[in-house]
């Protein structure tokens, strides 16, 4: 009888140990691919610029790689203004979802908030333009026109997706 009683139980306690050995094989999978895919892109991944993160996508991908890199240092060099506009926003936003949390609701103060919010995003909108300009200024004819067939072909590619 209790061999019986056993083999149900070992049964099923084999059963739980494959479950555990998939669950632990699938979670050492995905930490390794996580590991190789940050190993293959490198130290910083993409070229990254704050100017992506405003929107100027197009506008970067169409410049030449020495020009996006000198444009990242230049933007490395204005990190600070960057720093403290971002911080400057994260601000205004929990003041934001505060004004919307109050009670009594005061309109007023979401409509002075999101102005506010406005001008943060313009003002780094602003340093990110000055810093392309910059590099578009620098540029002998020949680049500026390769650029604008470059930036028309990111224009057209995007806009057929």
């Amino acid at each position: 009888m209790t061999d019986q009683d056993s083999t149900p139980k070992s049964r099923r306690s084999r059963r739980w140990t494959r479950i555990v050995l998939f669950a632990s094989l699938a979670v050492n999978l995905l930490v390794a691919g996580l590991v190789v895919g940050a190993l293959l892109a490198g130290p910083h991944g993409r070229d990254r610029t704050a100017l992506r993160g405003l929107g100027y996508a197009p506008f970067v991908n169409a410049l030449p790689k020495q020009d996006r890199h000198a444009l990242n240092h230049a933007l490395e060099r204005n990190e600070d203004s960057f720093r403290v506009n971002r911080a400057e926003l994260k601000a205004r936003f929990e003041e934001l979802l505060a004004a919307l949390r109050a009670d009594p609701f005061d309109s007023n103060e979401v409509k002075r908030l999101f102005a506010e919010q406005r001008n943060r995003i313009l003002e780094r909108q602003r340093l990110g333009q000055d810093s392309l300009l910059e590099r578009i200024i620098a540029m002998s004819p020949e680049e500026r026109s390769a650029y604008a067939d470059a930036l028309d072909r990111n224009i057209k590619r995007r806009s057929h997706r």
